[in-house]
């Protein structure tokens, strides 16, 4: 009888990687390399396979180049789960290949990724290179990605620096089609005060309109050169960034207020204009009408709670700089009642549910570029900040906890205001409504007994184990269950 497998979580899979990320050799003594950890596991997500990490065999390969053509070059590994501790590569000098190609051709069927790659021109690309070839893309806990940005400060500190520089050399194609050249625009649709306004709070010592300015634009894919006719275009990531007037082209790119005020019609604001100064707009708007509209001071006071402006703050500028601005027709929407703040981002986040009910989430972006130049001009002030401020929030006992849930197209964080309040029954429904009936019968069986585990599910409703597995998940993923523990133990609970 042969020797047993160990059987591994997914935690352990995360560590090993960081473990493996820190016996990293760098290969240049002028400037910081990257400290990569890379980890292979079985299909089923729970045997070791093989582990990896940068320089480990010849100085200077990349940590999956060893992983998956060194160590395991003769090993079929269709359907296997790699966790790398960094966004995999997209482009390497001849005759390299990209890690992210050398992915794709081992036929790996998901990537757990530490932190996105710290370059502003590259963050992203890699993540959406996997998705085109329907490889799944999940990230590390958020405690570990800061341990990973920690080991590789001087990396990410020399990677930022370089995205300022004017680099030579041919730019990549992005496969993100904002990054595509708009045909019916021309740079004079450009805002000027924009872009001095992102020249003068990020330091940059370019002039609007010269050429290593342009150049530094092209870098981030925020404008396009047809080689053949030498004209100069906007992208669409462009245009929303920095556009005179984004909204002609895309409708969705705007943020709405409704303040709700009992017995009179709401009031309603809309932002428009470059999506990098809607931020700034916002904060003077929420510096008028806070605290009137949020927390209405009355009489009853005791029953309203001083929620800290910079939690909304947060909680909007995230909604703009991560939403999916591929929807059209959806806009931010922010929801002002008399017991609570809700904020409609369009599109369904990047990470899984359950880790923004357990205020876990890593602060790696949908649009890394634009998160980027949100923190060079000071939007962003740390990344992490609006997820540990609503952390914060949650420690409070007067306040319910904020709740995070998907309503149809739209990602909706709930801020509670008033001692007391609870989730709505609307609320509750909406979540309902994405259920079918065998799972409603479920989801009614876990409110009754408040918790359950996996093959107590499987029990009760009479059902595989893959099926109890999909039905839970699904749970989680609206926002209705919570998952504690891990291995047998792992529970799911109801919340609120």
């Amino acid at each position: 009888m042969g020797k047993q497998k160990k059987i591994f979580t997914h935690r352990e899979f995360m560590e090993m990687a960081v473990g493996e990320m820190k016996k990293s050799i760098s290969e240049h003594d002028n400037k910081p390399d990257p400290k990569v950890g890379a980890v292979l596991v079985s299909s089923d997500g729970r045997e070791l396979v093989e582990v990896a990490h940068r320089g480990e065999i010849r100085s200077g390969d990349h940590a999956e180049f060893i992983l998956l053509d060194k160590k395991l070059r003769t090993k079929p590994l269709t359907d296997y789960i790699l966790y790398t501790t960094l966004e995999p590569c997209v482009e390497r000098n001849p005759p390299k290949s990209a890690c992210v190609e050398r992915t794709v051709n081992a036929r790996i069927k998901k990537v757990f990724i530490g932190i996105q790659d710290p370059h502003p021109s590259v963050a992203g690309e890699g993540i959406k290179i996997l998705n085109k070839h329907k490889i799944d893309v999940e990230f590390f806990d958020a405690d570990l990605a800061e341990e990973i940005r920690k080991e590789n400060k001087d990396f990410i500190n020399y990677a930022e620096e370089e995205a300022k520089k004017v680099l030579d050399g041919e730019i990549a194609e992005s496969v993100d089609p904002l990054d595509k050249a708009l045909e019916n625009v021309t740079m004079d649709d450009f805002s000027l005060a924009t872009q001095e306004e992102l020249i003068n709070r990020a330091e940059l010592k370019y002039k609007v309109g010269s050429k290593d300015f342009n150049k530094y634009l092209l870098q981030l894919s925020l404008i396009k050169t047809n080689t053949k006719t030498n004209i100069t275009k906007p992208t669409g990531l462009g245009l929303l960034l920095f556009g005179k007037n984004p909204q002609l082209t895309f409708t969705q790119a705007r943020v709405q207020f409704f303040i709700h005020q009992t017995g009179s019609d709401d009031i309603i604001e809309n932002f428009d204009g470059p999506v990098l100064l809607q931020p700034q707009k916002i904060q003077k708007y929420l510096d008028i009408i806070y605290p009137k509209y949020i927390t209405r001071k009355t009489m009853q006071r005791e029953e309203y709670f001083d929620v800290p402006i910079e939690v909304i703050r947060e909680t909007i500028n995230n909604a703009i700089a991560h939403r999916d601005y591929t929807i059209t027709g959806a806009t931010v929407k922010v929801y002002i009642y008399d017991d609570r703040v809700e904020v409609y981002s369009p599109g369904k986040p990047i990470h899984p549910l359950d880790k923004f009910d357990s205020f876990s989430v890593p602060p790696e972006s949908r649009n890394p570029k634009i998160a980027y130049l949100f923190n060079e001009i000071s939007v962003i002030e740390e990344l992490g900040l609006g997820m540990r401020e609503l952390k914060k929030l949650s420690e409070i006992k007067q306040l319910p906890k904020p709740t995070f849930r998907m309503n149809e197209q739209y990602f909706v964080t709930t801020i509670y205001t008033k001692t007391g309040a609870k989730p709505s029954s609307s609320e509750i429904n909406e979540k309902l409504k994405e259920l079918n009936s065998k799972e409603n019968q479920g989801f009614e069986n876990i409110r009754v007994h408040g918790n359950i585990t996996s093959s107590e599910y499987r029990t009760i409703m009479n059902v595989s184990g893959r099926t109890a597995r999909n039905h839970l998940k699904k749970m989680v993923d609206l926002g209705l269950l919570k998952v504690e523990g891990e291995g047998k133990a792992t529970k799911y609970v109801v919340i609120n």
